[in-house]
């Protein structure tokens, strides 16, 4: 009794003697249940390994369409194949196969079809029913013009044909809008600061560019961290800017002797430091607005000078860019230097400067659909399965990832699929040109058929009971 207002600890009822309740799996999700049952290796009904999700009676429970195995309903007419329950993908389906009743209304409308009392389906009422599941997504053809790719006809210099000249190229415009292709972007990271290599600071930055980079589909490449020696920062962007399309500094901006990044940049880009004009007017807006309306310090005027400190944070690259990203106007610009982008090492201004970029350069391309596949075995127990899977499946990235102390989970398989055929990275923007990429990148839908497929070859060959549950998910976190 009660239980509709319970929650995972709840102490008994005024008629009852004291205890408490506890509800462990009120929370839980359609694949915390499943995972349960197959860790502990549970009895449960045969059907759920016929496809069947959610159980009602004879005359409103189908197979779940989202297990539909791809193909298995062809030729036209034949019963599809399910894969089992706990395959289920998308949770949100598991009430995908039962029929909903028609509910009667009050309010009169004309008379409508008379509905079976029998609510079984024939064989080809089931096939078509499978063509909506998840698995066996249609192969569409790329449309010709896409929005990206319209505007990068409409407004992008000519492609370059690798990624030196391509910088070059936007040392003329200053602007990132040179790459404005719809192939994905490849960026590398450098982490400034003695204070990191020292121990004495940890590096939370690297983690925030490469969660925001990945939610914006932009590739997180090479990852760096140098002292603040002028020497080291400039000759790692001349190498660095021959292997990613972007640089995006972290640290060594302030108006201290041990700020060098801005000069190292202007050194490693051949560019004089020269005072900015936009940055002057930036500075004395902020005086200005600092003095207004408090008591005890004088009123400053936007024509008051800059103390040395701020003409030194004023003295920026030749043909350098304020870039407002964001949609608070009191909120400080990223500066732009060609394809380097510098932003401030402190973490809280980081992670806020990293995420209005990451969308900046968005590549407007859709990631496919990802994967975790959830496993009871050692790693070393599906090596020859999932190399033959790499091998069969070349536009499809794999990832395996063993976890020694964790007392449910072994090994988790990670699957993604690649935008560019025939390379060995997520991106191949450095060396191939703008506009074959163009022309060669896969559709989102045509990229989660590869991965689709390349799920449904892996589990078939996967050890018996050894999959605890399928995720759309590729994360490595577990509560």
């Amino acid at each position: 009794p009660n239980a509709g207002s319970q929650g995972q600890f709840a102490p008994s009822s005024h008629y009852m003697p004291p205890f408490m309740r506890v509800n462990p799996v009120l929370k839980w999700t359609y694949g915390h249940v499943w995972h349960f049952l197959r860790l502990f290796e549970l009895p449960y009904c045969s059907l759920y390994d016929a496809g069947y999700t959610s159980l009602g009676t004879t005359k409103d429970t189908l197979p779940c369409p989202a297990l539909a195995v791809a193909g298995s309903a062809s030729p036209a007419g034949a019963v599809p194949k399910y894969w089992p329950a706990y395959m289920l993908r998308d949770w949100d389906q598991e009430r995908a196969g039962r029929i909903k009743k028609e509910k009667k209304s009050n309010t009169a409308v004309s008379p409508s079809p008379k509905r079976r009392d029998n609510l079984e389906l024939s064989d080809s009422q089931r096939t078509r029913l499978s063509q909506f599941s998840t698995v066996t997504v249609s192969e569409k053809a790329p449309p010709t013009t896409t929005a990206g790719s319209a505007v990068a006809s409409a407004t992008s210099s000519p492609p370059a044909s690798a990624t030196g000249d391509a910088w070059e190229t936007a040392s003329n415009a200053s602007s990132i809008d040179t790459f404005a292709s719809p192939a994905q972007r490849s960026v590398g990271l450098l982490v400034i600061g003695d204070e990191i290599l020292k121990g004495l600071t940890m590096d939370t930055n690297t983690n925030a560019a490469a969660t925001m980079l990945r939610q914006n589909n932009v590739l997180l490449k090479r990852v760096v961290t140098l002292s603040d020696d002028q020497d080291d920062i400039v000759k790692e962007i001349k190498r660095m800017k021959h292997e990613v399309d972007i640089i995006i500094t972290s640290g060594g901006v302030g108006p201290t002797h041990d700020d060098v990044t801005i000069k190292s940049v202007a050194a490693a880009l051949d560019r004089k430091m020269v005072l900015n004009e936009q940055m002057v007017d930036l500075l004395k807006e902020k005086m200005a607005h600092q003095g207004q309306g408090k008591e005890g310090k004088k009123e400053v005027s936007k024509g008051d000078d800059l103390t040395e400190a701020q003409i030194k944070m004023a003295t920026l690259p030749f043909n350098s860019k304020l870039r407002y990203l964001s949609e608070d106007k009191n909120d400080w610009p990223i500066l732009q230097c060609q394809n380097l982008f510098i932003l401030p090492g402190v973490p809280q201004f980081f992670s806020e400067k990293i995420e209005s970029l990451a969308i900046y350069l968005s590549s407007q391309l859709e990631r496919s659909i990802t994967y975790r596949v959830v496993l009871s075995v050692d790693e070393p127990s599906i090596v020859d399965v999932l190399n033959a899977a790499v091998q069969n499946h070349p536009n499809v990235i794999f990832g395996s990832y063993p976890f020694v102390d964790h007392p449910d989970v072994k090994t988790v398989l990670t699957l993604e699929g690649r935008m560019v055929p025939g390379t060995n990275s997520r991106n191949s923007t450095v060396f191939l040109d703008r506009t074959i990429l163009e022309a060669t990148s896969f559709s989102k839908d045509k990229m989660d058929v590869h991965v689709q497929d390349a799920l449904d070859d892996l589990i078939k060959d996967l050890p018996e009971r050894s999959i605890l549950r399928v995720d759309n998910d590729d994360g490595l976190l577990f509560s």
